[in-house]
């Protein structure tokens, strides 16, 4: 037990050194439509937590145990990709520094108030969507009297709504701005998961699970894009903590939530996550636009 702990935790590491420089190098190649970029790439992650469970289990169940090195393809896969492409990496942020000159750099002042409160914000959000996440199956089958398959179903809703959640709220957030695509997402969540938890019909309880994720990841992209600008100097760390601590953060939480659950019942543990919108909602209410210093 303790070797495979020492290899998660080694496996942790590399993930966790690769999501800052890559929101980074997403943050050069941009240009003017950062949120859009940004909703993209974390699509792709998305994706990753949606696929990867059915590549390992049916790995699993083909070959047992061992079925788990088939992992083992996409990593070198993709590094492989990685390194083949490190040229062009190089010259686009030759290009960026050169856009951003020195001394136009310097001038950028940082915002760390409004960045320590956009790093709460996300946070929120990220125990917003372990909770949900874990929880979902566990509700249905459990409060709404639901099977396990209905239950992987609704979850399958709520991930999948998130897909478009975050290209639309990314591709939103370029034309009318980060901070009101923020507010708009946490200001929904305010009203949708109150009614979530209070319904006992399975079907309707499904349908807002929609709107639910499709809101809550609409709000991805600005919050990373935002917490860039108010550090235009520390991109890579900007991007460390909004996607990596902040997280990490949320993941801590679950095991919080779940003793609620084991103490007091699964609705009451999802009736805290749902009242969390409400504290991230007036948080970012103080937030200054991306582009005030």
């Amino acid at each position: 037990y303790a070797s495979i702990l020492m290899l998660g935790i080694i496996s942790g590491i590399g993930i966790a050194a690769y999501h800052p420089e890559a929101a980074r190098l997403v943050n050069f190649a941009a240009g003017d439509k950062k949120a859009t970029a940004m909703s993209l790439f974390g699509v792709g992650g998305t994706l990753g937590f949606a696929l990867g469970p059915m590549i390992v289990t049916t790995a699993i169940i083909r070959w047992g145990l061992e079925g788990t090195l088939v992992l083992l393809l996409p990593v070198t896969v993709m590094a492989l990709v990685i390194i083949f492409y490190f040229p062009k990496f190089a010259s686009l942020e030759k290009t960026w520094n050169k856009n951003n000159s020195v001394s136009t750099t310097v001038s950028l002042k940082e915002n760390w108030s409004a960045f320590a409160r956009i790093a709460v914000i996300v946070s929120g959000r990220s125990i917003i969507f372990f909770g949900l996440n874990i929880f979902i199956p566990i509700y249905w089958i459990n409060e709404l009297s639901q099977s396990k398959v209905a239950g992987a179903l609704a979850l399958t809703i709520f991930a999948g709504s998130g897909i478009f959640g975050n290209v639309i709220g990314g591709n939103l957030a370029d034309k009318i701005g980060q901070k009101k695509v923020l507010l708009l997402g946490l200001l929904s969540l305010t009203r949708l998961l109150p009614i979530f938890i209070a319904v006992e019909n399975a079907k309707f309880a499904a349908l807002l699970l929609a709107p639910i994720g499709f809101m809550l990841f609409a709000t991805y992209s600005p919050t990373i894009v935002m917490g860039q600008a108010y550090l235009p100097n520390r991109i890579g760390l900007s991007s460390g903590v909004t996607l990596g601590l902040a997280v990490a953060i949320g993941g801590g939480a679950s095991p919080i939530i779940g003793k609620l659950a084991d103490v007091y019942g699964v609705w009451l543990a999802l009736a805290s996550v749902a009242c969390l919108p409400i504290f991230i909602l007036l948080l970012a209410l103080s937030l200054p636009n991306s582009q005030e210093r």
